[in-house]
């Protein structure tokens, strides 16, 4: 149940694209006061949030880049950013992404469905940007996708690692494969849709030629619609990879999710996945019946 030698078409016809996504988006920029350092004042003036609202839905999910300090060697070379469904919600994701020398475009995703932004982040550590760690966090789901271009030009997919194994005490063996395959065949497809989009800003013209997407100095330097995009990217691929795995949990600890889904009565086809999982109402994909409980779960209705 790994795509690491069959690789897959990334892009979804008749999905959203991510330009038009991000269109939906108007994003604020704001100083990090929640998370200042007080021993580092200087590094305060590089803290900031971006809070994401759409006209469409009353939500404001919130991206920050960071910098990740743990012990993760997939962490080296990555671009980091926060993403939580809701300010201080409980549920995040970490979406890190890297071109290589060889063009391709990585996206590694940790997602945390028990724990705050404020259980991982270390505001003291000596770095510009706020630090987090992923480690002092029990339950972390991990997954590892690759975007490339196929011999004929076509974008394509690999899912090299989906790890689930801490939802151990949470779940069945058959809940947890389960769980797997949805990130696998479901989350890693749409995700891919969306990151390809980025694979194309930072290969077609982008100004920076490093293998770095952007540097922490960079960031506010880039154009308004490829910064949006960069953002829109992350909060898609995070909310869709947290939203898989509330979706599953729903399903098997009621008592923890309790009215976080009021229908789940029929599997979805792969188009619509986005649309009934958590956060992902925002993009605003046609069929969102299933959508609702969730977002009422995280806090969002």
């Amino acid at each position: 149940m790994n795509h690491v030698n069959e690789p897959q078409p990334a892009k979804i016809e008749k999905l959203r694209s991510l330009q038009e996504l991000s269109k939906g988006f108007s994003f604020k920029k704001e100083q990090d006061t929640a998370y200042f350092s007080k021993n580092n004042p200087d590094h305060n003036s590089n803290r900031f949030v971006f809070n994401a609202q759409t006209a469409e839905i009353e939500t404001m999910p919130t991206i920050r880049l960071v910098h990740c300090i743990n012990s993760n060697s997939t962490s080296d070379g990555y671009q980091s950013f926060v993403v939580e469904p809701k300010d201080q919600s409980t549920g995040i994701s970490v979406v890190r992404m890297k071109r290589d020398d060889s063009k391709n475009l990585h996206c590694h995703i940790d997602i945390l469905p028990f724990n705050s932004l404020g259980d991982i982040a270390e505001p003291e550590n000596d770095s510009k940007i706020l630090g987090i760690n992923t480690d002092t966090s029990k339950v972390v789901l991990k997954m590892d996708i690759e975007i490339s271009q196929s011999d004929t030009d076509e974008p394509m997919y690999t899912v090299h690692d989906v790890d689930v194994n801490s939802l151990e005490d949470f779940e069945s063996a058959h809940e947890i494969i389960e769980l797997k395959r949805v990130l696998e065949f479901q989350a890693a497809k749409l995700i891919a849709h969306y990151i390809l989009e980025v694979y194309h800003i930072v290969h077609d013209g982008y100004q920076n030629n490093t293998i770095s997407l952007v540097s922490e100095d960079d960031l506010l330097q880039v154009p308004t619609d490829q910064l949006n995009e960069l953002l829109s990217a992350n909060i898609a691929a995070g909310s869709i990879a947290l939203g898989s795995v509330y979706q599953s949990l729903a399903h098997s600890t009621g008592i923890l999710f309790e009215n976080a889904v009021d229908n789940q009565n029929q599997q979805n086809s792969l188009t619509q996945a986005a649309a009934n999982q958590g956060v992902m109402q925002i993009y605003n994909i046609d069929t969102m019946a299933d959508a609702v409980g969730i977002a009422r779960m995280l806090g969002m209705g």
